[in-house]
């Protein structure tokens, strides 16, 4: 839930994403995988702006920004130094890895331990570094705060659900076309690195074809997502739940500045 902007804006929240670094790295490697740090260039990109300012134009380009912008064994234009490792784990691996990492993968089971995002963020409020209030932060946090429990977005969902079934995707929760797309750029990963010649002086990579097609579902899938958005008014829904949400914890929080949830921000 994105309730509480203005405090912890865009700006603020990548510069404790790279304060937190030694955090997280410290978290993964005592959780046995490997994990190499961002740094401003990673988390501060034109394409991060366009996802922000103009989100029917990132759609357009880039669908969800899942295998469009994403670095896989050399190929694409996302910064995250870690996609290079997380192409020599199994489909489980991954799975746990960006559990551990930041609860990343909605199909996997809770862990049964905090996230080192999360552990980061409570070592860096520790030192005095948090974006905003413990109790603001909690009370982001708290179930009865969540507008995806609201009637209003539940209905709708299923509605988006029903809709995008028509156009012949199975999704179960908002993030699962995501998922399909993820797993499906996991299964070119997994198949570029078994070809791969340790030998040769080239890194293991995809074939431009075949991510491309990739890349061209995704704009599709993308496309119909946002079409039964707009359908149902699933995105309206969000929107009304949560500023309703915000107006009652604005008057909790009056030296906060809260906003809601925009769902149309991506």
């Amino acid at each position: 839930m994105a309730f509480f902007s203005g405090t912890e804006n865009g700006a603020r929240l990548r510069e404790r994403t790279i304060a937190g670094q030694p955090f997280i790295a410290d978290c993964m490697r005592s959780r046995g995988w490997a994990y190499t740090q961002l740094t401003i260039r990673d988390v501060y990109d034109p394409v991060t702006l366009l996802r922000s300012r103009d989100p029917d134009e990132f759609r357009r380009r880039y669908g969800y920004g899942a295998t469009t912008i994403t670095t896989v064994l050399g190929y694409g234009g996302d910064r995250d130094p870690n996609q290079a490792y997380l192409a020599t784990l199994t489909d489980e691996q991954a799975a746990a890895w960006r559990a551990d990492l930041e609860v990343g993968d909605p199909n996997a089971p809770p862990p049964l331990r905090p996230s080192c995002w999360q552990l980061a963020f409570d070592g860096l409020a520790a030192a005095g570094v948090s974006g905003l209030p413990k109790e603001v932060e909690l009370a982001a946090l708290d179930p009865r705060n969540d507008p995806s429990k609201d009637a209003r977005v539940t209905t709708a969902t299923e509605a988006w659900r029903t809709c995008l079934a028509r156009a012949g995707y199975n999704v179960r929760t908002l993030e699962s076309p995501q998922t399909i797309l993820q797993r499906k750029l996991d299964v070119l990963v997994r198949t570029a690195n078994q070809a791969w010649d340790p030998s040769s002086n080239e890194l293991p990579s995809i074939s431009p074809a075949n991510i491309a097609s990739l890349q061209d579902e995704e704009r599709v899938l993308a496309a119909a997502d946002q079409r039964c958005n707009l359908e149902v008014g699933l995105a309206t829904a969000q929107l009304r739940a949560s500023t309703e949400i915000a107006a009652a914890l604005r008057d909790r929080f009056p030296d906060v500045v809260v906003e809601p949830y925009d769902p149309n921000l991506g």
